[in-house]
């Protein structure tokens, strides 16, 4: 994967996560990842005590829903009612999270070590309406054994909305 991509995906995780709760954590890529912690992409490392990291696993969603995306996006910004296929992509999406997720979940050697940040590369904003059904569609992630489980669209768009899947903090946030 993209160092560029996987240090802008976490840099964004990271400044939500100070924001939200007063933290102070620095980004800092593994460069090392083919010898330490081959799990791990990016560290977060507190600032004011550098033995508090994050170990930062960032996976890309496969692309094969790209085209279909960007039909459905053109009929949203025309205003067009989307049509059944467009509430199959959307269940769609969400099954390949949940297989990727579900993946993840039993590859790494210290999952209980890990967050995962799953990188969006198209723009999907959930609306406050949506809120309720995250935790009915993804609340079984509660129980999985990574550290945490963030799904973030891409920063360059709509201020790269990072939803919550499994949070390490054990509150229930929707949205960072």
């Amino acid at each position: 994967m993209d160092k560029v991509e996987e240090l802008k995906f976490a840099s964004h995780f990271i400044k939500k996560l100070n924001k939200k709760y007063s933290k102070d954590y620095l980004v800092s890529s593994n460069e090392n990842e083919d010898i330490i912690d081959g799990d791990v992409d990016v560290y977060g490392i507190s600032a004011a005590d550098r033995s508090n990291k994050l170990n930062i696993q960032c996976v890309s969603r496969n692309g094969r829903y790209r085209e279909m995306i960007a039909k459905q996006r053109k009929k949203i910004e025309k205003n067009l009612p989307l049509s059944d296929g467009d509430v199959i992509l959307q269940v769609g999406i969400i099954a390949q999270v949940k297989e990727l997720i579900d993946a993840k979940e039993n590859a790494y050697s210290r999952p209980q070590d890990l967050i995962l940040i799953v990188m969006n590369d198209f723009s999907y904003t959930l609306s406050e309406s949506d809120f309720p059904h995250v935790d009915k569609i993804f609340g079984d992630y509660k129980n999985y054994k990574l550290k945490g489980i963030y799904f973030i669209n891409t920063p360059d768009h709509n201020d790269g909305q990072i939803i919550v899947l499994k949070n390490i903090y054990n509150d229930r946030v929707v949205v960072l």
